[in-house]
């Protein structure tokens, strides 16, 4: 209230400052002095400020006690990898449960998918099949065991059909 019509100068004058300097002051309890277009100095209180963290597209940010931590939410082609590989594991690991099978039994999954989910389990072959005790995963190829119950997933928003039977 104490600037009345010289806010908008402020304002405009805030955007050339160094805001990581002018912040580290405030939060130390410092007045700051910020200088007008037309030459004037304005000395800002700290409790006359309310200072906001605002983080930049594909970014997330949080301060506290003069700490910042940002994050980067950018999700690459790599990382949506690996979150259906770790989510296909829970889908094979909730058919183990319906199936009512121990925790320490080895199963073989057979399944037809296509896309970027056929190329999910290539690429995490491995990670699935040590999370799922699994000794096979393979599409499927030729005839399927008669006891090999039928499970019709869905990973990511793609259907995936996977035939699961307790290893012998």
């Amino acid at each position: 209230p104490r600037l009345g019509p010289a806010l908008p100068a402020l304002r405009a004058a805030l955007q050339s400052v160094d805001a990581a300097a002018l912040a580290a002051r405030l939060q130390a309890g410092q007045p700051a002095d910020v200088v007008l277009a037309d030459g004037t100095e304005v000395r800002l209180e700290p409790e006359e400020v309310q200072l906001r963290l605002h983080a930049r597209e594909g970014f997330a940010a949080a301060s506290d006690r003069g700490r910042v931590v940002v994050l980067d939410t950018r999700i690459d082609e790599e990382l949506r990898s690996e979150g259906m590989a770790r989510e296909l594991v829970s889908r094979l690991n909730q058919v183990r449960k319906s199936m009512q099978l121990p925790y320490e039994a080895r199963i073989e999954v057979r399944y037809e998918a296509a896309g970027p989910l056929a190329e999910v389990l290539a690429r995490h072959d491995a990670y699935v099949r040590e999370q799922t005790l699994c000794t096979r995963l393979d599409p499927v190829e030729g005839p399927l065991p008669p006891e090999a119950e039928t499970h019709e997933l869905e990973v990511d928003g793609t259907r995936l059909k996977v035939w699961v039977s307790r290893a012998g």
